[in-house]
């Protein structure tokens, strides 16, 4: 879960940031990680609906020196402003 709580820093920070309201959140947990490895976090947009103001966002944390991926997940989120 630590490795995940990533994906909340960063889409309520910084993408879209302040002002975010998450609605959904799914995780898979496909290996494991460990405090003294180094990994990458990839956010990609999957659809937009501007009427309602969300997002589907795909989120994927990846094993820099395997090039696995170790979690990944999707979510949703609401900004009145930004999307």
């Amino acid at each position: 879960m630590l490795g995940a709580s990533i994906f909340t820093k960063v889409l309520g920070t910084e993408f879209p940031g302040f002002g975010s309201v998450y609605l959904r959140q799914t995780i898979d947990f496909l290996r494991p990680m460990f405090v003294d490895m180094d990994y990458e976090a990839t956010f990609t947009v999957q659809t937009i609906n501007p009427d309602k103001h969300t997002a589907e966002i795909g989120c994927e944390i990846r094993d820099r020196q395997t090039g696995k991926i170790t979690t990944r997940g999707m979510a949703t989120l609401m900004h009145r402003e930004k999307i």
